[in-house]
């Protein structure tokens, strides 16, 4: 069993007991000195704060270091009839997502209170804590800003994260164009939109706000050999879904196992599409753009609406060319 040590140092208050009132902690998770001062100053100024914004006395509060994850909590404990609702720029599955998209805490610094603004703004509420943390487990970005406030809005936080294998293919300014476009039609308000790297594959990182849960996603859809033969294709389904609106954008990026291709990936709010594969096999790209016309007449009416077909290889194995087929998900 794994074992969690912590030290907690606690500075506790008298406050007047409420009655059948209940106990409840506010964590300012990974704290991290902002300008030289010592947590304990941190937490206290803190709970002046706390009291200042709800008008509730906390009964205690302090600076809790957990040595498992090296990292530094100020916790604020005080009485209420119900938990305060937080409303934080850290969704509930941070955990699964690592934070960071600053790669140095003078970066983030210089950002807080722009993005403390915009967080209010976009809310409506006032900002309770914002500081700079420090996130291990991601690579490079290790960065971020914290953002906590209490009460209730219909603008929440909003991240979402596409996996690429660089940030640096061909039409990026494009697919970030494309990106912004499409999320105000949501109306998502952007606070950041970063490129960092996450294992084994990169990650395009965004930030920002909106009155529901948007889902994107980025799926791989074929293998294909050359810059230029890609992104003929890529032209031609962006085309075919252009009326759709889930469609977000596609592109062409390196392909994970063969430097000499390239994987066709398509954007959406969605899952936009399936791809058939031909049972068939051939051993240039000339015998199977001849076959093409045959397969497809062969595949026509078995799964949907055709988007676009080419010739190129299966994203898992890449020693013949065959027949690729992408039709429109129903």
């Amino acid at each position: 069993m794994k074992t969690f040590a912590s030290l907690f140092i606690f500075t506790g208050l008298l406050a007047a007991p409420i009655a059948n009132a209940g106990e409840y902690t506010y964590s300012a998770y990974g704290y991290t000195s902002q300008n030289g001062e010592t947590c304990q100053s941190a937490a206290q100024e803190l709970r002046s704060r706390f009291e200042a914004i709800t008008g509730i006395t906390p009964y205690g509060f302090g600076c809790d270091y957990q040595d498992s994850t090296k990292e530094t909590h100020i916790l604020i404990k005080y009485r209420a009839d119900a938990p305060l609702n937080v409303v934080s720029n850290q969704p509930w599955n941070a955990i699964y997502e690592p934070a960071g998209i600053y790669s140095s805490k003078e970066a983030c610094l210089e950002q807080r209170l722009a993005q403390v603004g915009l967080f209010e703004q976009q809310t409506g509420l006032r900002a309770f804590a914002s500081y700079c943390a420090f996130k291990r487990l991601t690579q490079g970005m290790n960065w971020h800003i914290y953002i906590d406030a209490f009460g209730e809005t219909s603008r929440l936080p909003w991240r979402s994260s596409i996996n690429t294998t660089t940030p640096f293919f061909p039409n990026s300014a494009d697919v970030e164009h494309d990106i912004v476009t499409k999320l105000r039609t949501k109306n998502v308000t952007l606070a950041a939109m970063v490129w960092r790297p996450y294992r084994p594959t990169n990650k395009l990182t965004l930030i920002g706000f909106a009155n529901e849960d948007i889902r994107i996603q980025s799926r791989s859809l074929a293998s294909i050999q050359g810059l230029d033969h890609c992104s003929s294709i890529q032209r031609d389904l962006a085309q075919s879904l252009a009326g759709n609106p889930d469609y977000v954008t596609s592109y062409c990026e390196s392909s994970k196992s063969e430097p000499r291709n390239f994987e066709l990936s398509a954007v959406g709010f969605k899952e936009l599409s399936t791809t058939r594969i031909s049972a068939e096999t051939y051993p240039s790209l000339e015998e199977c753009q001849g076959q093409l016309p045959r397969i497809q007449s062969e595949q026509r009416g078995l799964h949907g609406p055709e988007l676009t077909s080419f010739c190129g290889f299966s994203l898992y194995s890449q020693e013949a060319w065959r027949g690729i087929f992408i039709y429109e998900k129903n």
